[in-house]
């Protein structure tokens, strides 16, 4: 009857709508980005301020070059405090019995100076996902849903390949929930 047709009418124009749901009207415009030549500090720096676990590293005319991962910066850390800090260590060892690691820090035997040295642009990974600004929500939604590759972030481009905005899984499943909300009336 008639209220089965304004329902339905209603319905299906609320299904419209979510499924024109685009990138754009998804992504967030305010986020952090490295240059290339900012340290791996910085990195980690801007990881614990925003509270993300990937950076777009973006190149000087705004082109994303790459992403700077939290798991990048571990392996640039660690590797570089166990091999110099270790080494510096044990060729002072004897020096140093009873030290305190503050004290040891004090000496110059830094184990994290060469981690300060090490550039975003030399630990950034070149593989990563990304849509134009009027990709639809389903497309956005299957690059989350692929199990493979474990994507909790999507980057928005224009056609020059420059950083518009970010969509992270949090970001894409609020602008759900409000949609969601819309239809459930």
């Amino acid at each position: 009857g008639p209220a089965f047709e304004t329902f339905n009418s209603t319905y299906r124009s609320k299904c419209i709508k979510m499924t024109i749901m685009l990138a754009a009207n998804m992504m967030n415009v305010d986020f952090g980005s490295l240059s290339p030549s900012q340290t791996a500090l910085d990195a980690l720096k801007l990881c614990r301020e925003d509270r993300v676990r990937l950076l777009p590293v973006v190149d000087e005319q705004g082109r994303m070059a790459g992403v700077v991962s939290v798991a990048a910066l571990v392996k640039a850390a660690f590797p570089t405090t166990m091999a110099v800090g270790a080494l510096e260590l044990m060729r002072n060892i004897d020096g140093l019995a009873g030290e305190k690691a503050g004290d040891i820090m004090g000496k110059g035997l830094n184990p994290f100076k060469g981690f300060l040295s090490v550039s975003a642009g030399d630990i950034m990974g070149k593989k990563f996902l990304s849509v134009l600004p009027d990709a639809p929500a389903v497309q956005v939604a299957s690059l989350f849903l692929d199990a493979a590759s474990g994507v909790e972030t999507v980057f928005v481009l224009d056609n020059g390949g420059r950083l518009l905005g970010v969509i992270t899984i949090w970001d894409f499943l609020k602008r759900v929930s409000v949609y969601a909300e819309e239809v459930k009336g």
